[in-house]
């Protein structure tokens, strides 16, 4: 398994390190699922499709190459094996890659239950993915997310704060802010809430949390849980504000004093992907 998705994770780091163009990567991508029975690692594989789409591409060209990716796993899911587990990770694979009007419609009818391919079940973990693609759209509703969390009493609590977070409305990201940063909110609920804060594609909406970061988060997380503080720091980092004015202001904390050593660490590991991400989306030429 590992001799076959190892080529694609180095052609991904590649990606990455602005070597490859991201629609090189994503064809390359296509092009191995299409060939046959899906790859070992194919779940990797279509997350590191829709991370090269999101982050390292030219914003109007994320849209298109998400929609290959999710098209490409669309395919594979209905020329696989039925009820094989590379049938079920090329189904993830298009819930959480699925863009435009046409994927995500066919999404929601998965979500109710209609057109999925034969031998793929919609169970807990693809309703997640599905709902969270939807969310980041704005079309999951508040019953869609309640029903979800009533049906998984373990982890549907998390999810629907997760997916809230995702929509792309001011006051859903306000309200998830609010709560991440709380500090009477639980550890499980607080990484929740930020973790859907930052979706791609919402840019304009998210702009002036950028200065909120830097005002904000890393004032409320210093004398928190060493390990808490860290990821809350990388979570609510505005990773998807992919700009010199994002590298300015991370520079500017990393001067000041009162930093500890987590935190220190957490904006420079965030300074180094988001140069890297600066650096793929200005690659000549693009392709």
């Amino acid at each position: 398994p590992r001799s076959t998705l190892f080529p694609y994770t180095t052609l991904f780091r590649s990606t990455t390190a602005a070597e490859l163009g991201v629609a090189e990567f994503i064809n390359l991508v296509v092009r191995r699922i299409r060939t046959g029975s899906p790859p070992a690692g194919v779940a990797e594989l279509l997350e590191h499709a829709r991370a090269a789409a999101d982050y390292y591409a030219v914003p109007e060209k994320r849209a298109g190459l998400r929609e290959r990716a999710a098209a490409a796993a669309l395919e594979g899911t209905r020329g696989t094996q039925p009820g094989s587990r590379g049938q079920r990770a090329l189904a993830v694979g298009f819930a959480a890659a699925a863009h435009g009007d046409d994927q995500l419609g066919l999404l929601r009818r998965w979500l109710d239950g209609a057109e999925l391919p034969g031998g793929v079940e919609a169970d807990s973990e693809l309703r997640g993915h599905i709902l969270a693609t939807l969310s980041a759209s704005g079309l999951a509703t508040d019953d869609d997310l309640d029903a979800f969390a009533a049906a998984d009493p373990a982890g549907g609590a998390a999810a629907r704060a997760t997916c809230r977070a995702l929509r792309p409305d001011p006051a859903a990201k306000d309200a998830a802010w609010a709560a991440a940063l709380d500090a009477g909110q639980s550890r499980r609920m607080a990484l929740a809430h930020a973790r859907g804060i930052w979706a791609p594609g919402q840019e304009r909406i998210l702009a002036p949390y950028r200065d909120r970061y830097f005002a904000e988060v890393l004032p409320a997380v210093i004398g928190r849980d060493v390990s808490l503080a860290g990821r809350l720091a990388r979570l609510l980092y505005p990773a998807t504000l992919v700009d010199p004015d994002t590298i300015a202001a991370t520079d500017a904390a990393l001067e000041r004093d009162g930093l500890g050593g987590p935190l220190r660490n957490a904006l420079l590991e965030q300074r180094a992907i988001l140069l890297q991400a600066l650096a793929a989306r200005t690659r000549t030429p693009y392709r």
